[in-house]
C-alpha cells in the first residue's frame, strides 16, 4: 500500500514537487527519505499504470526513479505524435530496440487487434520485461524477439547496458561494430536480423522506429529492400553526426524525405529524424502522407535548432 503511493506522488508533478520540498527540511526530511526507500528501494520495480499520453490505461513494470517518463505517460512526446499519425487500425509497426516495451505497447493500441507489432530487444533483462509488460496488457498482436537488428544475420557481439542516467532509463545496451565478444565485464554473443531478411518471413512495416544507441546506421544499412521496394516511414534516434550525415544521404538516395524534429536539449545528439517516402501509394491507389516537394534536408545545427520542414 505505502509503495503504491510513493509511486502515485511520483506519478504526478505537483505531488512530486511538494515531497521534495518535504525531503529539504533538516531532520523531516532525513526520515522520510529513509523510509521511502525502506519501502520502495532503489532499482525496485512495480506494476503501475500510465497516466496520461497515448499510453493511458497501460500497465507497465517499471523503476519509479529512473523510468518516470514511462510512469507519467510523456516521454518523448514528438515520438508519441509520430506514432499516432504514421499508424492506424490494421497497420504494421516495428520497435527496433523496444527497451521494456512502452512504445510497443503504444503501437499495438493504435494498430489494434487486427494489426501486428514486432519488438524488438536483445538486451536479456529489458527482453524479460518487454514480454511481461506485453503479457499483463493481453496484446496478442505484439510479437516480441530477444535479437538484435543489424547490417546482416547471424550473431553479433553485443555490450549489456548499465543504469542510465536521467536521460535514459535502464539498461540500454549496444552491438560492438567491429569488436570481438569475449568473456570481458557485460559483453555476450546474440542473435541479429537484417530487416530485409526478416521481413521476407511475412508482413512488411508501414512504420519503424529505431533506438540503438549509435547502431542505426547498420540498421537502415541491413534495410535496403524495405527503403527500394516497401518504403516504410522510419523515426530513428540518431546519436552521432557520422550516423546522421549517413542516414541523410541513404534515405534520399531512396526516394525519402526527412525532418529533423525538435528537441529540448543543447546538445545535437541525440535526435529524432523522421524519414517518409515522398509518395507512399496504398493498395487502393490512394496516396497517403503526401508532402509538396521532396528536398533534402542538412543535418541538425550544434544547439538543437529544428530543421524541420
Amino acid at each position: 500500500m505505502l509503495a503504491q503511493t510513493l509511486v502515485r506522488i511520483r506519478q504526478h508533478r505537483w505531488a512530486s514537487s511538494l515531497a521534495g520540498r518535504v525531503l529539504r527540511v533538516p531532520g523531516i526530511g532525513r526520515a522520510a527519505r529513509k523510509l521511502a526507500d525502506r519501502v520502495l528501494p532503489k532499482g525496485e520495480r512495480v506494476w503501475v499504470q500510465v497516466k496520461r499520453g497515448l499510453g493511458r490505461g497501460l500497465w507497465l513494470k517499471a523503476d519509479p526513479y529512473r523510468e518516470l517518463g514511462y510512469l507519467r505517460g510523456v516521454p518523448e512526446a514528438e515520438v508519441q505524435e509520430m506514432m499516432q499519425q504514421y499508424l492506424r487500425p490494421g497497420g504494421c509497426f516495428f520497435d527496433v530496440g523496444s527497451h521494456i516495451g512502452f512504445y510497443a505497447l503504444i503501437g499495438a493500441r493504435l494498430v489494434g487487434e487486427y494489426g501486428h507489432v514486432v519488438a524488438f530487444e536483445p538486451e536479456p533483462d529489458n527482453f524479460t520485461l518487454l514480454e511481461e509488460n506485453v503479457r499483463r496488457n493481453g496484446f496478442s498482436q505484439v510479437v516480441t524477439l530477444p535479437v538484435a537488428v543489424w547490417r546482416e544475420s547471424g550473431r553479433v557481439p553485443f555490450r549489456r547496458g548499465e543504469s542510465g542516467g536521467p536521460r535514459s532509463s535502464t539498461r540500454r545496451g549496444a552491438v560492438l561494430s567491429g569488436e570481438r565478444c569475449g568473456d570481458q565485464g557485460q559483453n555476450l554473443e546474440v542473435e541479429a536480423f537484417a530487416l530485409d531478411d526478416y521481413t521476407q518471413r511475412g508482413r512488411a512495416p508501414d512504420f519503424i522506429k529505431v533506438d540503438v544507441e549509435g547502431g542505426e546506421k547498420s540498421v537502415i544499412d541491413g534495410a535496403r529492400r524495405l527503403l527500394e521496394e516497401v518504403k516504410p516511414a522510419f523515426l530513428v534516434e540518431v546519436h552521432h553526426e557520422s550516423a546522421a550525415e549517413f542516414l541523410t544521404r541513404r534515405f534520399t538516395q531512396k526516394g525519402y524525405e526527412l525532418r529533423w524534429l525538435p528537441t529540448l536539449y543543447e546538445a545535437p545528439y541525440p535526435r529524432h529524424l523522421l524519414a517518409r517516402p515522398c509518395k507512399s501509394p496504398t493498395k487502393s491507389g490512394r496516396e497517403i502522407y503526401p508532402r509538396q516537394g521532396c528536398e533534402p534536408q542538412a543535418t541538425p545545427a550544434v544547439g538543437g535548432v529544428d530543421q524541420g520542414l
